[in-house]
């Protein structure tokens, strides 16, 4: 099994003293990656290289050893195929374009969760599952 994590799981992962969620992201991209099924894509990686900087204060060493560590892990480049896939379920679903880059992101991966804190938990979108780490009924395994 493989899944996809996005912006929101990866930055909680690496922020330290965020409380419950930095260690149930922590916990969570960890036990994954440990299992070789911990995906991203580079849409994941540029924003968490943005978000480090811009939100979390990181200096640009610290978010560039963030990005180096995070490129160990599987990464689905965005093509221009997977950007029109996208935009065709953005239509569809009325979900952001950057929301359905990850949902294709994903399905191309053979990832058959994401997981966010920013969708619908437990939807459905072309056979990926979106899934909350941080709700108290969800296995994260």
């Amino acid at each position: 099994m493989r899944a996809f994590f996005d912006t929101n799981i990866v930055i909680y992962s690496f922020v330290q003293n965020d409380g419950t969620k930095s260690d149930i992201a922590r916990r969570t991209l960890q036990r994954w990656q440990d299992d070789g099924g911990a995906v991203i894509s580079t849409q994941v990686l540029n924003e968490t290289l943005y978000n480090a900087i811009r939100k979390h204060k990181f200096t640009r060493e610290a978010a560039r050893d963030v990005l180096v560590a995070l490129c160990e892990l599987p990464v689905v480049e965005l093509t221009t195929d997977l950007v029109k896939k996208a935009a065709d379920v953005a239509v569809e679903t009325q979900l952001t374009i950057y929301d359905t880059l990850m949902i294709v992101a994903a399905g191309l991966a053979g990832c058959d969760r994401i997981f966010t804190e920013d969708l619908n938990h437990g939807q459905i979108v072309r056979g990926v599952r979106i899934v909350n780490p941080f709700r108290e009924d969800t296995e994260t395994t």
